[in-house]
């Protein structure tokens, strides 16, 4: 399976940072973070 972590989004920075942390380790590169998931999806790079 094809899959790459892109973003993570969370309100909550220690959760979110965690979060960012454990995908970085899961795919090897850095996420973009977001408090809000509706924020990821106006991301310019959002493919939505």
């Amino acid at each position: 399976m094809n899959l790459e972590g892109v973003a993570v989004a969370d309100p909550w920075r220690k959760a979110r940072e965690d979060a960012a942390v454990r995908a970085k380790e899961w795919f090897g590169s850095e996420p973009r973070q977001f408090v809000l998931y509706r924020e990821l999806w106006r991301s310019p790079t959002s493919t939505r």
